[in-house]
């Protein structure tokens, strides 16, 4: 220790004696720091002065005039709103030749033109075979690379402007081209019924003098004996042994019908209690998790969650297949029960609305689901947020399921027993009148074969006649019962409500119905904040470099170090590069904080991260030039230019070619970067330590080869030096 230190004093007592050299020193501590507050401050704002990004505009709309209105003119209209704009340097221009030239000039960045017919295509849309309204946008990409995505940026905003106006001037011409005054008279549907009602009044009375014309005439004879021999059918078919056939043959299709409900029932009350059962073993899986702080198995729970859906996707199918089934069964017997008095409507009603519900609700989770799988498939959140959301979405699909269970135990398997009953007690009553048809119909066969004479001559045309007009009758009543559900409908009122409205409100809501609300997670004051942690640490190499292009890397062979050993040499003479890299450092870091001013979290970790960096840096460029000479000054140099295109400094790292995503993790930037990023813009979790400990790992590496593998290639150096020094020019 005492040789290392002995090596260091005389590098440090060389460098005070000779002035020269002094201030050769100082510069080498200063010049980096310059270097990145430099290249910090030159992209402090770089998007506040894009007012002086010249987009030449030009309209040759020549405006439109809709019937009964005054004229109107849009692209005047536009250009009115882009002179308020001052985010980019608009320029007017006065014809279309002049503005296609200033583009291809570069007197101006990008042009936007304005069509002829752009107000045309923007208000009498429906009648211009919906021709939507369009620009044209030129654009110089020879000029400037970024000034180019600047322009388009422009350019996206006003398209943006122009869709909303569209869709404003859609919405607000189709509600203005409804006669709003009328369809809203809540009269309208009442004074249409009350004339069918009407109508259907006059030829009931024109039907009843038919009738009774028709039972004053004696033509009837031929047409009654026939309705004698269809009597006499009848009663053969009615016997009483057919009928107790067809009535147990009836009982046994409903107790097999039933049957099958309460099956799929069943198999769906089973699926939905594994399904809670499911949902709850996860939820404690993710309690657990949350409260040990344990990793996750991302594919374990894509796995569950994907189990989970499939089941999901089961119960709806069944539930869908119950709907199917039943539902048209009772809205039947409903219709039945409602001629017959209307005592089982609320049944009917509510076992409806509940198999409604069902599929809505398992679907409804399954999408949920669905959702966050694709989601959780996509991101790369924190374990806490991605465990709170998980639990959000799985308490979801509880509330869904266990509302569904809710619905099969109380609202429809009790239900379907009832409606069960019923059915066959409507079979039972239907078999009882049949039973008293067939007692009636030999008293009718009687009375017909006793009237035979006197109606054998109905007239055929007046039978045509009554059937007609019951058709027309029966047609009216039918229109007239639509009616009264359309004026019952809530879609009706809805209708009434929108054209009550003002469409301008409309337009407007329809044009734009989302606002998003941004909300920064680690702010960035200014981009120059957010470039300094990439300027400072290619500072620090930088440093690096300059020390190993002025300062030798090996002591003199002095008498009072020929005994020093290859090790003491290579940790006296380092500490020279140490204590120069150290100063850089604080420089770099206090002329980031106090002179440009940026902004960051944690100062004080800032220094001390710049430090260890600075450490990290000059230890292997101070190693690879001692092991290598010159050439690992080149390859300390060709590590840089690699590190600058690939180490995610600028551009987020997914967006570089293939080669920079496969090699950038074998160097140190990306860790010095994100470490001072943690200072910067605030820690999370433990990654500042993570990312500390990965950097040291190159500081072990370095040490690894400056110890013991550059022994062996001492002697392959010295013949690589002599070699290049005969040659008088290196």
């Amino acid at each position: 220790m005492n040789t290392i230190l002995r090596i260091f004093r005389h590098d440090f007592r060389g460098i005070c004696r000779n002035m020269f050299a002094l201030i050769i020193a100082l510069g080498l501590c200063i010049i980096p720091s310059l270097y990145a507050w430099f290249n910090i401050y030159s992209n402090w704002d770089p998007y506040a002065n894009t007012s002086s990004i010249k987009i030449a505009v030009y309209s040759e709309d020549e405006g439109f005039t809709p019937e009964g209105k005054e004229k109107q003119n849009m692209g005047d209209s536009i250009i009115d709103n882009l002179r308020e704009n001052d985010k980019l340097g608009w320029t007017f221009t006065k014809d279309k030749e002049s503005t296609i030239n200033g583009v291809k000039s570069g007197e101006y960045y990008a042009a936007i033109i304005i069509g002829s017919n752009f107000s045309r295509s923007m208000i009498n849309f429906l009648n211009d075979n919906m021709e939507t309204p369009s620009v044209t946008y030129y654009e110089n990409a020879k000029k400037n690379a970024i000034a180019s995505k600047i322009t388009q940026s422009g350019m996206s905003t006003l398209q943006e402007t122009i869709n909303e106006t569209f869709i404003e001037t859609v919405v607000v011409t189709i509600l203005n081209s409804t006669d709003a005054d009328e369809l809203t008279k809540n009269n309208v549907l009442s004074d249409i019924a009350d004339k069918l009602k009407d109508i259907s009044d006059n030829i009931s009375e024109y039907d009843s003098a038919i009738k009774q014309f028709s039972e004053s005439n004696n033509n009837l004879s031929a047409t009654l004996k026939k309705t004698d021999s269809l009597v006499g059918n009848i009663q053969s078919d009615m016997s009483d042994e057919q009928l107790n056939s067809s009535k147990s043959s009836a009982d046994s299709v409903i107790d097999d019908y039933m049957y099958n409900i309460n099956s799929s029932l069943s198999k769906l009350t089973e699926i939905n209690s594994s399904l809670e059962k499911a949902i709850s073993d996860l939820r404690d899986k993710i309690a657990s998790h949350k409260d040990d702080n344990s990793p996750i198995d991302k594919h374990d729970i894509i796995s569950s969650l994907n189990d989970l859906k499939t089941q999901m996707n089961n119960a709806y199918d069944i539930s869908e297949q119950l709907v199917d089934t039943l539902k048209p069964v009772l809205e039947h017997f409903k219709e039945i029960d409602n001629n017959n008095g209307g005592y089982n409507q609320v049944l009917y009603d509510s076992l409806i609305s509940s198999l409604d519900i069902m599929p809505k609700l398992i679907k409804g989770a399954a999408q949920t689901l669905d959702t966050f799988i694709q989601w959780y498939e996509q991101t790369d959140t924190s374990p806490k947020l991605l465990l709170n959301r998980l639990d959000n979405v799985l308490a979801q699909c509880q509330t869904s399921i266990s509302s569904l269970d809710n619905i099969l135990t109380t609202s429809i398997t009790g239900s379907v027993d009832k409606v069960g009953s019923l059915f066959k007690t409507s079979i039972a009553t239907i078999y009882d009148s049949l039973i008293d048809a067939s007692n009636s119909l030999s008293s009718v066969s009687t009375i017909i074969n006793g009237a035979d004479s006197t109606l054998s001559n109905v007239n055929i045309t007046l039978e045509t006649m009554s059937g007609l007009i019951d058709n027309i009758k029966n047609t009216l009543d039918k229109a007239d019962s639509e009616l009264n559900v359309l004026k019952a409908d809530g879609k009706y009122e809805l209708v009434q409500k929108l054209l009550d409205k003002d469409s301008s409100e409309y337009g407007e809501f329809f044009s734009s119905p989302v606002k998003v609300t941004t909300e920064n997670v680690y702010e960035a004051v200014n981009y120059g904040t957010a470039v300094a942690p990439f300027y400072t640490t290619l500072a620090l190499w930088v440093g690096g470099l300059l020390l190993t292009a002025l300062i030798k890397t090996s002591p003199d062979d002095l008498d009072e170090f020929k005994n020093a050993t290859l090790t003491q040499k290579y940790f006296g003479r380092y500490i020279i590069f140490w204590l120069m890299g150290q100063i850089q450092a604080i420089i770099t870091v206090l002329g980031d904080l106090y002179l440009l001013k940026i902004y960051c979290v944690h100062p004080g970790i800032f220094m001390l991260t710049a430090s260890i960096v600075s450490f990290a840096f000059t230890l292997l460029i101070y190693t690879l030039t001692l092991s290598f000479g010159d050439v690992g000054k080149a390859l300390a140099v060709v590590l840089v230019v690699i590190q600058i295109a690939g180490s995610s400094g600028t551009y987020p790292i997914e967006l570089l070619p293939s080669f920079f995503r496969n090699v950038y993790i074998y160097f140190p930037f990306p860790y010095a970067i994100n470490a001072i990023r943690e200072c910067v813009s605030g820690f999370y979790k433990y990654d500042y330590f993570i990312l500390m400990g990965q950097l040291m790992l190159f500081v072990i590496g370095t040490l690894f080869l400056g110890l013991l593998i550059r022994k062996p290639f001492m002697k392959l150096n010295h013949y690589m030096h002599h070699r290049m020094h005969d040659t008088k020019m290196m």
